[in-house]
């Protein structure tokens, strides 16, 4: 009868309707009150969002790609950036999990519940005759037992289906052993991305960034794209640029996406950041105030490099300049906020100079 009503399908269209509704007054409030903080709108995605999504999620059966669209699109509002960010690198940098391992942690914890519940509540009554036909080799994937099985041999916690019981602190364990599947599973998606080559080098774990703490949301904003690498160089650009080749229009290649101030390289981060002489004033101002960092012991190579690269010249150990590039965009520690401004300042520099030289 559920199934010929619509199942699922029509209940996941109904709670989508209700979360998008939501989030547009919720975002509008949000809007209303200014520069809100990322964690004040983190909290209005938990509190008047997701409860929508995670309707009967202990229960909830299969995939569910708009839910995980709408947390996209939230985590986009947070961050305030567009589509150019991957949805990998906003998920990223929030350390969300997806919408399906949230409905995994609330299934996981809601069988502890109903292993605890007294014989007679019919849940229990329902769980246990399934598990009595999985153990007489039967099943069904539909069964809400069945789907706890596979859940926990997936998650490596098949011991505790054979027991049926849970460990001490299950809902952290759970919630560790789900953290660490979607972290493999974000580093996977991270990789296949050629945006995120240099995101990957500054971040390989799935948790809030400390400088989404920063109060400027303007400065914020951009070193989120200059982190993401969807900041608008001309490596980023030149995608919508095309050549006439042969009488064909071709998407203009990586090595003609040159900067247009220097007309020297590729424009991507590292020769925005590190190379352009267009920039030499902002970047001696930078390395001046962060001399005191690069000081320390440990700091050597890197020193040499910030060197090589205030002379005007590229550097030669391409470890220390990652490892350079890796301190600016961490944002993180006593300098974080002035990486962050540094960023700011070289993209104002780069937009009041292109007007001047007439580029749009």
């Amino acid at each position: 009868m559920w199934l010929s009503k619509g199942g699922w399908k029509k209940a996941k269209d109904f709670m989508a309707r209700k979360a998008r509704r939501a989030g547009a007054m919720a975002w509008s409030l949000a809007m209303r009150a200014a520069d809100m903080s990322v964690k004040g709108m983190i909290s209005v995605w938990q509190a008047l969002i997701r409860p929508h999504l995670e309707y009967a999620a202990e229960v909830l059966d299969g995939k569910w790609e708009e839910a995980e669209a709408i947390q996209r699109q939230a985590g986009r509002r947070v961050l305030k950036v567009g589509v150019a960010v991957g949805n990998a690198a906003v998920i990223g940098e929030l350390g969300w999990i997806s919408m399906a391992g949230r409905r995994a942690l609330l299934r996981l914890n809601y069988w502890e519940k109903v292993l605890a519940m007294p014989e007679g509540r019919l849940p229990k009554r329902v769980y246990q005759r399934q598990r009595k036909h999985i153990e007489l080799g039967h099943s069904d994937k539909r069964w809400w037992a069945q789907r706890v099985k596979s859940l926990l041999n997936d998650l490596g916690l098949g011991q505790w289906w054979d027991r049926q019981e849970v460990c001490p602190h299950w809902s952290d364990e759970v919630r560790d052993k789900i953290h660490a599947k979607e972290t493999e599973r974000w580093r996977s998606e991270c990789a296949k991305n050629r945006k995120l080559e240099e995101y990957v080098l500054v971040k390989n774990e799935l948790r809030r960034e400390e400088y989404l703490g920063y109060g400027d949301a303007a400065v914020r904003r951009i070193f989120t794209k200059a982190r993401t690498g969807a900041v608008e160089l001309r490596l980023e650009t030149g995608r919508w640029e095309s050549l006439l080749l042969a009488g064909k229009q071709l998407q203009l290649p990586r090595q003609y996406r040159t900067c247009r101030l220097c007309e020297e390289e590729v424009e991507d981060l590292r020769h925005w950041l590190f190379v352009c002489p267009a920039y030499s004033v902002e970047r001696q101002a930078f390395m001046r105030v962060c001399s005191g960092v690069l000081a320390g012991d440990g700091w050597a190579r890197v020193r040499r490099a910030a060197e090589e690269i205030l002379r005007g010249e590229r550097a030669a150990d391409k470890q220390a300049e990652t490892d350079l590039l890796k301190w600016v965009l961490s944002g993180e520690g006593q300098h974080g906020g002035t990486c962050m401004e540094f960023v700011r300042n070289m993209w104002v520099k780069r937009e009041y100079t292109r007007i001047e030289m007439g580029f749009q």
